[in-house]
């Protein structure tokens, strides 16, 4: 379904841009690449209104990925002269961030996602054709554009905290982690519920059930939630619901991403370069992991490091 998108002509550009340069870790970009030469926040358009987000330009069909938890509400095209093909995704306390000129859209509406969750790929759609490939970034609030720092022609790289202190919103995984060995540990007492931040007003993005192994990295600054890798991605489980283990054999990833598989081969979902799974079983050529969502999966062997938990 085709969806016209009004846009909102106004002096918020110029102000926004005296909003403080600090990354105190509510969003990270979403992609690598760099600013377009008229891709930045409050940019000039002849004719028209100032530029409301951030273009990072790169190589067509380059992933995209969620700068923050939540609910996507919308996938799908829009006005054809203007995103063309959108993501909107909503992060709570009146915060979304918008997907623009994307090839392809790998999330549906109503979806609840992590932070990193790729939710499409670079594209030319809407009014960014006969432009170079893109994908024009948006942060808003309340429907209002807000600052995302960036400069002309400055380098981006994907999951960075963006220095912008966006009010509301508390620090997220990706960005507030205090990293430490790694640890394994056990779930207990029924399904363990897996969130997009060290809190329990943070979305829920999946679950462990009981009696499965998962490795954390980090914890939080009071030390009573875990970052872990869940599913290709960072989350947080409530340390008061897991018991330690002892040493237990994990796999690093280490190419740049990989699929994981089911029994039969097929792929189920990406592994991306240095996350950590625990070893379930194993088979002359690849390793069973906990892959949580109470389900198994296979990363092969020559994909990944063989080491253990401290």
């Amino acid at each position: 379904m085709v969806r016209v998108r009004n846009v909102l002509v106004s002096t918020i550009a110029a102000i926004a841009l005296a909003g403080e340069a600090r990354a105190t870790g509510e969003l990270v970009y979403p992609q690598d690449g760099r600013v377009r030469d008229i891709g930045y926040f409050g940019a000039p358009r002849v004719g028209r209104h100032t530029h409301q987000g951030l273009d990072i330009a790169r190589a067509l069909g380059t992933p995209v990925y969620a700068a923050r938890g939540g609910r996507v509400t919308f996938s799908g095209r829009t006005d054809p002269y203007g995103y063309g093909t959108l993501v909107e995704i909503d992060h709570g306390s009146g915060y979304a961030t918008w997907y623009g000129h994307m090839r392809t859209l790998l999330v549906v509406s109503g979806q609840t996602i992590a932070v990193g969750t790729q939710v499409g790929n670079v594209g030319v759609e809407g009014n960014a054709r006969g432009t170079e490939p893109h994908c024009h970034f948006e942060v808003r609030r309340y429907g209002v554009p807000q600052l995302v720092p960036g400069a002309a022609y400055q380098s981006i790289a994907r999951g960075s905290p963006i220095p912008r202190t966006y009010s509301g919103l508390t620090a997220i995984a990706s960005a507030g982690a205090t990293s430490g060995p790694l640890r394994a540990w056990l779930s207990q007492g029924g399904f363990v519920n897996v969130r997009s931040g060290p809190s329990t007003s943070s979305s829920i993005v999946g679950a462990i059930k009981t009696d499965r192994t998962c490795i954390s990295h980090g914890t939080n600054a009071a030390g009573d939630w875990l970052a872990i890798d869940y599913k290709g991605h960072e989350a947080w489980v409530n340390r008061a619901v897991l018991t330690p283990l002892p040493a237990r054999p994990v796999v690093r990833v280490k190419v740049a991403q990989t699929s994981f598989t089911n029994e039969k081969g097929s792929p189920v979902g990406i592994a991306l370069s240095n996350q950590v799974y625990p070893v379930h079983g194993e088979t002359p050529t690849r390793y069973e992991i906990d892959w949580g969502d109470f389900a198994y999966a296979y990363l092969a062997k020559a994909s990944v490091w063989l080491g253990s938990s401290k």
